[in-house]
């Protein structure tokens, strides 16, 4: 049976099994629920019909960016997704007739915009599935910064244990912050767990780097959160003490 929604839950099976069913499910791959026709929705004047097809988006599977620099009308290489839209098209006079220039006006689904927008509701669906998940028990915050291409500042957070009693780490959020002072990091942070509808009294552990702006003894991040909730013990973070 594929459809991991009829699965027992993984808790069920004896503890020493655990793993090893886990495994299993990875080595299976991703269960798509395969139809000759989908079900319409969205506006009566408007309805739509996802497709089968759709699953095997070659960039997906190669973990490519979508977008490019230039994907204007005059460019030479209009980036991935389009030159590959164009190379489909090449191929077939029917995906020709539907795709890019020759797309109806309201229906091309190729802009940046849209493709964003596409992948905020995926976002906000593993958000809410996480934090579903976290329900009200204690959690602990494992939060680190990096910079990304553009030069900014980012941030990830948290590890929880369920309502079943497992530890489990999930990346629930990334979030710009404009600097790391640890005053900026603790306001984003709170601002973060308030979003989730988190409360941070429910903090009961801090994992981060060496760094004086996270574990400076008085001014530090850990020592802002512990202002807030006295429980959130700070251990410097496994992953940072080579």
């Amino acid at each position: 049976m594929r459809d991991l929604g009829k699965h027992p839950q993984i808790w069920n099976y004896p503890i020493n099994q655990q793993d090893e069913i886990r495994r299993a499910y990875i080595k299976f791959g991703p269960y798509q629920f395969i139809m000759d026709e989908y079900p319409l929705s969205g506006l009566e004047s408007h309805l739509r019909r996802f497709k089968a097809h759709w699953f095997k988006r070659w960039l997906t599977f190669q973990a490519s960016a979508f977008r490019g620099h230039d994907e204007s009308h005059e460019s030479q290489n209009r980036e991935k997704f389009l030159e590959i839209l164009k190379l489909l098209a090449s191929y077939n006079k029917e995906v020709d007739a539907v795709v890019l220039e020759n797309a109806p006006q309201n229906a091309i689904y190729t802009s940046a915009s849209i493709q964003k927008e596409i992948l905020h509701v995926f976002a906000r669906k593993v958000q809410n599935e996480i934090r579903n998940k976290i329900g009200n028990a204690k959690f602990c915050l494992i939060v680190d910064e990096v910079r990304d291409e553009s030069k900014r500042e980012q941030m990830a957070l948290v590890r929880f244990i369920d309502k079943h009693g497992f530890v489990k780490e999930r990346l629930i959020d990334v979030v710009h912050v404009k600097d790391t002072t640890s005053a900026t990091l603790k306001e984003e942070i709170c601002f973060a767990l308030s979003h989730h509808n988190l409360n941070i009294q429910n903090v009961r552990g801090q994992g981060y780097d060496g760094a004086s702006n996270m574990r400076g003894e008085w001014k530090g991040l850990q020592a802002l959160i512990i202002q807030e909730c006295p429980y959130a013990y700070y251990v410097h973070c496994f992953a940072h003490q080579l």
